[in-house]
């Protein structure tokens, strides 16, 4: 009976998991008075086993539980940029728009015994331009979990973007993060961070013929954040990134919370602000997240 009993838990625990993360995002940003930024997007994540939400905050119930997943996501980008510098009439305008759609494909798989993984994605840009912009992304990951709380990751990228006869552009991204997460009774934390480093090249017609090509100095970038979780259901996150390049560096942050209205129903509000010292103006940015699971 008591064998019984200890089946029974076990599948009702597994049974308040979840095989389905969808989420939906709105974000807005403006990049000083130069431009204003609206975007959309949807994920979808579908996990091959039931991932157990019982094991600490909800927010973190895919990483305390890994299983491998398919994933797939879609956003639509519209960026509005003001001219300044011209005089016009009154209530005359010259303002210009753009828009994105991307639409990824991914996936990962986890090892169960060791909990090593792997995994990649591949995204693909379509813009409204006249110039026939092409652009396209891939990226290769792998990870290991050392014990149940802590993750190591190494990932590579690379994009690649063609603006018709003018110009053919390439960046590639290698780094390695972490995150590790802590318990104290009700109370949980997490630690999460990165370094990277980014490359790139373009390559554009010379007025005289031929090819002219252009390598840009390499950027470091480094993060650190943490997220605290008073409860199962509240998240309060904070971020910090720092870019090194030769010409220009940058700070951004970041701040969140997390909601769970129900156990498998929750919503995320957070802000941004990055500055750099360069004559780049300052760029601010809020974004309204809704997550559903299945």
């Amino acid at each position: 009976m008591a064998l019984l009993g200890s089946c029974c838990v076990a599948v009702s625990a597994r049974a308040d998991g979840f095989t389905w993360d969808l989420s939906g995002d709105v974000a807005q940003g403006s990049l000083g008075d130069i431009q204003d930024t609206d975007s959309a997007a949807l994920v979808a994540n579908h996990y091959f086993a039931p991932v157990d939400d019982s094991r600490g905050p909800y927010e973190l119930a895919a990483f305390l539980d890994p299983a491998s997943r398919i994933s797939a996501s879609a956003s639509h980008q519209r960026v509005t940029f003001h001219p300044i510098g011209i005089v016009l009439p009154p209530g005359a305008t010259f303002d210009s728009t753009s828009t994105t759609d991307n639409y990824a494909i991914g996936g990962r798989y986890v090892l169960p015994a060791s909990k090593w993984y792997a995994g990649g994605d591949y995204t693909k840009g379509i813009f409204d331009s006249s110039f026939g912009v092409h652009a396209n992304s891939y990226r290769v990951l792998a990870g290991k979990y050392l014990g149940p709380n802590t993750s190591l990751e190494l990932e590579m990228s690379r994009a690649h973007t063609d603006v018709g006869q003018f110009a053919d552009s390439t960046s590639e991204i290698v780094g390695s993060s972490f995150v590790h997460v802590r318990h104290f009774r009700s109370f949980a934390y997490s630690l999460f961070g990165g370094i990277s480093q980014t490359s790139s090249h373009a390559t554009f017609p010379s007025l005289l013929g031929g090819n002219l090509s252009s390598t840009s100095p390499r950027i470091w970038t480094y993060s650190f954040g943490t997220e605290l979780f008073p409860t199962t259901k509240l998240g309060f996150r904070v971020g910090y990134t720092r870019a090194d390049g030769q010409f220009a560096r940058g700070d951004s942050y970041d701040v969140a919370a997390t909601w769970f209205l129900k156990r498998k129903i929750g919503v995320e509000l957070g802000w941004s602000q990055a500055r750099s010292d360069s004559t780049t103006p300052r760029s601010d940015g809020a974004n309204l997240r809704f997550v559903g699971r299945f």
